[in-house]
């Protein structure tokens, strides 16, 4: 009979300690930054998604092409808030975090 047993994972789960924060004046025009937030444990890869949201940040819709660090604001932006939302990946493991709205764009 065999004693091996399943075997863990060499990665545990992610967990965010912080969440991503968002840098920038909400107005057309200006860029809004990503400031990164905290895993644990250190992940191998982060990636950044950008949502255009309703103005209760209820309801929030990918906006195309942006996936960087930062985003500069556009007319379609007047009226809504946005938020980052950060995949961090390691291993199998894969976790994301939101960041707290921005103001509205006016």
């Amino acid at each position: 009979a065999s004693l091996i047993g399943p075997i863990a994972p060499a990665e545990g789960p992610l967990s965010a300690l912080t969440r991503p924060t968002l840098a920038g004046l909400a107005q057309p025009g200006s860029v809004l930054s990503a400031q990164p937030g905290r895993w644990q444990p250190r992940p191998a890869s982060v990636t950044y998604t950008w949502r255009r949201c309703n103005p209760n940040s209820r309801a929030c819709l990918a906006i195309e092409g942006a996936t960087g660090t930062a985003y500069r604001l556009a007319a379609a932006d007047v009226g809504h808030t946005l938020v980052v939302v950060e995949t961090a990946s390691t291993g199998t493991a894969t976790q994301s975090a939101y960041s707290v709205a921005s103001p509205i764009v006016r």
